[in-house]
């Protein structure tokens, strides 16, 4: 049984949408509307992917990264961060943890492929994978 994804946002729309996005394709799907609450589910049910807003009110997406990769249970989780900044790049989400960034607005069809290429990517040894960022 695969791991459910956990996606982070603090508006409600959003974390709608994704979620509905993400089931529709078979995922199973928990959300949180927080950081904080995001790393305490995170703890719990050891997600296989996180898709994180950056921006939020308590925690960014950012120093959650920064928490999940210096976690060792969680370390191998892969995180997706969301942003509507488009000045953060790809290379400052790697240097925070991320394995990628999606830029909002985006198109659903780019989401689902992201999101299918980094559990593609979990699923082959490091070795073997291609890097996230080129």
């Amino acid at each position: 049984m695969t791991k459910p994804i956990l996606i982070v946002d603090d508006y409600d729309d959003i974390l709608y949408l994704i979620e509905l996005v993400l089931k529709s394709d078979g995922y199973e799907v928990i959300s949180a509307a927080n950081g904080r609450e995001a790393l305490k589910l995170a703890q719990r049910v050891r997600p296989q992917l996180m898709l994180m807003d950056i921006m939020m009110p308590d925690v960014n997406g950012l120093e959650i990264s920064q928490q999940i990769r210096q976690n060792k249970e969680l370390s191998s989780t892969q995180i997706l961060l969301v942003s509507a900044n488009h000045e953060i790049s790809a290379e400052q989400a790697k240097e925070n943890g991320a394995d990628g960034i999606l830029h909002k607005p985006f198109n659903i069809d780019y989401l689902l492929s992201q999101v299918h290429k980094l559990l593609d990517r979990k699923s082959c040894s490091d070795r073997e994978c291609l890097p996230q960022f080129a």
